[in-house]
């Protein structure tokens, strides 16, 4: 990723205020590597999560309130005209 790249995405991280979205302390562009800093996920991040239940049954429960968790998030970007990619 090149300097100015980085620096575009650690701005819109900090644009972005929201409960269900990581949220960005901090940069560190001294020298490379470069580093975007943010708050700790106690639980891990979904994608861990989704590889680390690949072997067990997750409940409808679970399934609805991720879904609905995930939903939020996503509207709140949109509404920011912001894509996740």
């Amino acid at each position: 990723m090149e300097v100015e790249e980085f620096l575009k995405e650690a701005a819109v991280m900090k644009e972005v205020k929201h409960p269900n979205l990581v949220q960005l302390l901090g940069v560190c562009t001294r020298e490379p590597p470069f580093y975007i800093i943010t708050e700790f996920m106690t639980y891990g991040n979904l994608l861990d999560f989704l590889r680390d239940c690949n072997r067990q049954e997750v409940n409808a429960v679970v399934l609805l309130y991720m879904a609905t968790q995930i939903s939020s998030a996503m509207e709140y970007l949109e509404k920011k005209n912001f894509i996740h990619r």
